[in-house]
């Protein structure tokens, strides 16, 4: 349950009201407040959590917390204490421990549910950091457990600290079992209801409905005014200030001039305040609880249940109107008393670099950073990404105040915060860490160089591409860097070995693959092992590196399940997938991509395996509903922070293949044009160029791009991701063109993969047999063309790869009709591959497409493609 509306209307009222019922029905109640101060990682959580293991005897406590356990000790260290023989979790990438933790948590509020009746509170879900709504969203992602409630309180009001709020909501509003309740304003017969003995006149009640809009916080404080004031039938004769908070101040400001200063202290302490913080930062006892006496008869304080010592608030609008009361010089010298105080107290990180970032003017920027160094240090162990994100851009500011501040030590909370953004996925990483790479090697800091390189690269380099400022880095680092063996330059090998795909020759990008995984082997460092597994398997991505693949891929998935790395976990089933498929087993490819499905990763993993998904029903033939999952892969990667230049590069080649079957490859020309002409060293590009200038009759301009493509150095071999794709694509544009030369070159190119299906790491364009056949029969060999083409058939019923199988079906009955042989045969193969290119909206090539090449020049027709 999902409750809004605005301050003081009455949320954590009703929130508390149910939680006295679930309590006297001997219910289970667990709270948690999201605070709007940067507070521990995943706070709420940790308090619900604790209260739960709490309230447990030890003897209870090792199966009350379930297998899961180990994993909770990010959040609750003391369960070394009293479970000490709990047993450790294997280690793992910060990813993969992160996903670990959300599942415990969840496990224990599911086995809390099944002992008894569970309400679960969160209050302020506005404020709540990443690792809390990731939490509720993984709790919303499972099947709805038995007996517990989770109800969330949120102002409508604000904006979410969280960019993950906006995404929970969006879940919960599609949930079944989830439901929202929008608070409004009482009635007139309500404010009455609530004056009670403070007034019950009809003209009283109508007079605070119309001041407070209903909301039930203020009415109540109206009521309060009004008999402080010595009652009355109205509140006309009050000087009633606009909204909630001018009240608050005005019922503060007739208080004793030191009680109002004790309070002001306290609420920048925080909503909670524990009474020993407070007299240390005040220093006068007398005045400190004459000051909390004060605040408790006026309803703004009172003591919390079950923590001796400790008092909140009454509510959050309480706090606001005493900080912003104050003067922003003697707030800062507030928060100066308080950050000292509270360094003798060994308060936790987090709020030392609060208090001395609100002071870091007065003389105290160096504390700042140092501590918000260590709540960032904090929230990364906490793997709490996006905080510890925000803590660092705080240590980055209270940086920059500081005179003649050490130029290195910026660079490394650059690298710091740049780490912290990539983990949480957000677009901002890229361009911190390589400004961090650039200002390091500037410095000749080259390990710092080296770090914040390799932090671009901590989803193990999905972000292939052609970057020369970043391979000039790489190419630096590599240098300079003092260690000549060992993870750290098995890593910048690995990366440069991907980010040079379209750069370096087939040669060196093996070359450097190869001598990444080789050190890495030697060296055994888990992550760089994977790291380096990843990059060889890109680099030898091609029809005649099948094999290898799938070997590491195996020794991929072996390392990943040993070592608990969830994102190599799902590309090493990612890389079974492709090379399976190119094999033509696409049921045990498929069988491989459900398991990287199926395996608990991060956002930007799990958009790859959509992604693969839907190359997966693209090959199947049902080309609307890949189209679909192609574009909801393709928000999903931009909801994870990935760039639109590595998740465009994939989602076109997907819609190309798309509107290749369907006849429709001209309505996506001008951007492929545009990124031929960016991208001139690209033969793909030149080749779908020229396909569509070939179906638009545009004999010259075809000609002219085909040559191109096959003028390029990455197509001399087979060894390269595009491969296949072109030469499929520059058999069927020489068919059109009916140049027999250049398909006698391209059928010698193609013959050693009959058998096998293409595959260009986004998508693929059916089996190299149905080219092959349509070359043979253009060049006079019938035999030939039907002997590919028949494999191609029985390939594609052996797949189901329903498209494809109707387009290899259509070219072996033309052949056949051709040849004036197996008629009926033919015909029924014609009909049938129609019937099935109507269903699945493909288009067939014409009659004549192989056997009047010139005469379709001569009369400009368009022709759809096979």
């Amino acid at each position: 349950m999902l409750v809004g509306g605005e301050p003081g209307i009455g949320k954590t009222r009703l929130a508390g009201e149910l939680a006295q019922q679930v309590s006297a029905s001997d219910g289970l109640v667990l709270y948690g407040r999201c605070d709007e101060t940067l507070a521990a990682p995943g706070r709420p959580v940790v308090e619900l959590l604790r209260a739960y293991a709490g309230a447990c005897p030890d003897e209870l406590l090792r199966d009350r917390i379930g297998p899961l356990g180990a994993d909770l000790l990010p959040l609750l260290p003391e369960l070394r204490e009293r479970v000490p023989d709990l047993a450790p979790s294997p280690a793992a990438d910060p990813e993969t421990e992160r996903l670990r933790v959300l599942d415990a948590v969840v496990a224990v509020l599911r086995r809390a549910g099944e002992e008894a009746p569970l309400l679960v509170v969160l209050d302020d879900l506005q404020w709540a950091d990443e690792l809390t709504v990731l939490a509720v969203r993984r709790l919303l992602a499972g099947d709805a457990p038995g007996r517990t409630l989770l109800l969330a309180a949120l102002r409508d009001t604000e904006p979410p600290r969280a960019g993950l709020l906006d995404d929970l909501l969006a879940d919960a509003a599609r949930h079944p079992h989830c439901a929202r309740l929008d608070l409004t304003g009482l009635a007139v017969g309500d404010v009455a209801a609530l004056a009670g003995d403070e007034g019950t006149g009809a003209a009283l009640a109508a007079d605070v409905h119309a001041a407070s809009a209903g909301n039930p916080f203020f009415a109540a404080e109206l009521l309060r005014a009004h008999a402080e004031a010595g009652g009355g039938p109205h509140l006309r004769e009050l000087a009633v200030p606009r909204g909630v908070l001018g009240l608050l101040r005005q019922r503060l400001g007739r208080m004793p001039q030191g009680a109002r200063e004790v309070l002001q202290t306290a609420a920048l302490l925080g909503r909670e305040v524990e009474l020993a913080a407070l007299l240390a930062v005040t220093g006068d006892r007398d005045a400190t609880l004459d000051g909390v006496e004060r605040g408790e008869r006026a309803r703004l304080l009172q003591p919390l249940t079950g923590a001796p010592g400790r008092l909140a608030f009454t509510h959050a609008l309480v706090v606001q109107a005493l900080a912003e009361d104050l003067p922003a010089s003697t707030r800062m010298r507030a928060h100066e008393r308080i950050a000292l105080a509270l360094v003798s107290r060994r308060a936790p990180p987090a709020e030392l670099a609060w208090h001395f970032g609100q002071a870091a003017a007065l003389g105290h920027a160096v504390d700042a950073r140092r501590w918000a160094c260590a709540a960032g240090d904090e929230a990364m162990d906490g793997l709490a990404f996006e905080l510890a994100a925000e803590h660092y851009e705080r240590a980055r500011r209270a940086h920059q105040l500081i005179p003649g501040a050490d130029r290195v030590e910026g660079i490394a909370i650059a690298v710091a915060r740049g780490r912290a953004l990539r983990l949480d996925g957000d677009p901002r990483a890229r361009g911190v860490l390589l400004a961090a790479a650039r200002e390091a090697e500037a410095a000749g800091e080259m390990e710092l160089a080296a770090e914040a390189l390799l932090g671009m690269s901590l989803l193990y380099a999905t972000e292939v591409g052609d970057d020369p400022e970043l391979v000039g880095l790489l190419r630096v680092a590599l240098e300079r860097l003092p260690e000549r063996d060992g993870p750290v330059r098995a890593g910048l090998l690995a990366f440069l070995a991907l980010e040079g795909l379209y750069v370096f020759d087939h040669a060196e990008r093996e070359r450097l693959a190869g001598e990444a995984l080789t050190m890495a082997r030697r060296r055994g460092d888990p992550v760089t092992l994977a790291r380096a597994l990843i990059a060889r398997e890109w680099t030898v991505m091609h029809p005649d590196g099948i094999a290898e693949r799938l070997e590491l891929a195996d020794e991929l998935l072996a390392l990943a399940r040993e070592r608990g790395l969830a994102y190599p976990r799902a590309m090493g089933h990612l890389f079974r997938f492709m090379a399976l498929l190119e094999r033509g087993e696409l049921q045990a490819a498929s069988s491989a991509l459900d398991a990287a499905r199926s395996v608990p990763a991060s956002p930007a993993a799990r958009w790859v395996t959509e992604f693969y998904a839907a190359s997966r029903t693209l090959l199947r033939g049902h080309l609307d509903e890949a189209e679909k999952e192609a574009m909801a892969a393709l928000e999903l990667g931009r909801s994870a922070g990935l760039p639109d230049s590595l998740l465009l590069a994939g989602t076109r080649g997907q819609l190309g293949a798309i509107r290749l079957l369907q006849g429709r490859l001209g309505e996506v020309g001008e951007p492929l044009r545009e990124l031929s002409d960016a991208q001139p060293h690209m033969p793909a590009w030149h080749a779908v160029v020229a396909k569509i200038e070939a179906d638009a009759g545009h004999a010259g301009a075809a000609a002219e791009r085909a040559a191109a493509a096959l003028a390029s150095p990455l197509l001399r071999t087979a060894r390269d991701q595009q491969w296949s794709t072109v030469m499929v694509l520059l058999a069927d544009v020489h068919l059109t063109l009916g140049d027999r030369a250049a398909a006698e070159l391209l059928l010698d190119r193609l013959r050693p993969y009959s058998g096998l299906v293409t595959w260009n790491t986004a998508c693929s364009l059916g089996p190299f047999d149905i080219a092959i056949g349509r070359l043979e029969a253009m060049l006079g060999r019938p035999d030939a063309a039907e002997r590919h083409l028949r494999a191609a058939v029985a390939l594609c019923e052996r797949m189901d790869a329903q498209a494809h199988l109707a387009v290899a079906r259509h070219e072996l009955a033309r052949v056949l009709m051709r040849s004036q042989r197996h008629s009926g045969q033919a015909q029924r193969l014609a009909a049938g591959a129609a019937d099935a290119a109507s269903r699945l909206g493909v288009a067939l090539s014409p009659p004549e497409a192989v056997a009047a090449p010139a005469a379709r020049r001569a009369s400009g027709s368009r022709r759809s493609p096979a």
